[in-house]
């Protein structure tokens, strides 16, 4: 398939799109061709690139399982904080079922928010049925590029809006990721890459990312516990092999 590509710019557009139409004899001739391939992900735009950038390996290939898309809260950063003894606070009292709902819901966060996906007082009770608060679930949390918080973590849905449990699994004895952004928005994305030891959420770079853990935790145990996805502490093998 053969496409055709030009640019309009300015107020104009409209007027400088129908002169096109006057000439049906250069009409092709004003328009630059682009063929559409899986090599430039069927894109209709054209590409000035090094005649060899196409057999460029991507930085996932070394990969030897999918990357794993950053974690998504949607609950108005109510899961993160800079101060751990403040998030401490916040979810001893949403799992305290002696905190009644008018008294949680009156500290005006994000879990006691309507949201798609997310109706907050029956999230609550799901969470507290299937959990208790566990200090160990405050882990450290990469939201921006040098912008690290805490968070807690839970894979019960839908305390998050996206839990990534296979992500938060490599990361069970600290392991570090690889950040990437496999496409772009706009032609200046800023950085295209980052590092960390930190849980990485999905905006850490524009426009989201996916995770490559520097070391592939293979061995994984998960059990199921009602319509809940619980992921065990996996096995101690590592996969040691470079990339």
């Amino acid at each position: 398939m053969t496409a055709r590509y030009r640019e309009f710019w300015g107020t104009d557009k409209r007027a400088a799109l129908l002169k096109t139409l006057e000439n049906t004899e250069t009409f092709d001739a004003q328009y630059e061709q682009v063929e559409p391939v899986a090599a430039n992900r069927f894109s209709f735009r054209p590409s000035n690139t090094e005649v060899n950038y196409a057999s460029w390996p991507a930085v996932v290939e070394p990969a030897e399982e999918e990357p794993i898309s950053g974690l998504q809260e949607m609950r108005r950063g109510a899961l993160m904080a800079y101060d751990k003894e403040t998030l401490r606070d916040r979810m001893t009292a949403y799992f305290d079922p002696k905190t009644d709902w008018a008294t949680f819901a009156a500290l005006g966060t994000g879990l006691s928010k309507d949201a798609g996906r997310f109706n907050p007082a029956t999230t609550r009770l799901r969470l507290q049925d299937a959990e208790t608060f566990d200090e160990a679930r405050l882990k450290r949390y990469s939201l921006y590029p040098f912008d690290s918080r805490w968070c807690y973590y839970s894979s019960v849905r839908p305390l998050r809006n996206e839990p990534r449990p296979d992500l938060v699994e490599q990361r069970a004895n600290g392991e570090s990721f690889l950040i990437v952004r496999r496409f772009a928005e706009r032609p200046k994305e800023g950085r295209p890459a980052f590092f960390t030891s930190a849980l990485p959420d999905y905006h850490l770079l524009r426009p989201n990312v996916t995770a490559i853990p520097l070391r592939l935790r293979t061995s994984r145990q998960v059990s199921f516990i009602r319509v809940y996805d619980i992921v065990r502490e996996p096995a101690s093998h590592v996969s040691g092999q470079p990339w």
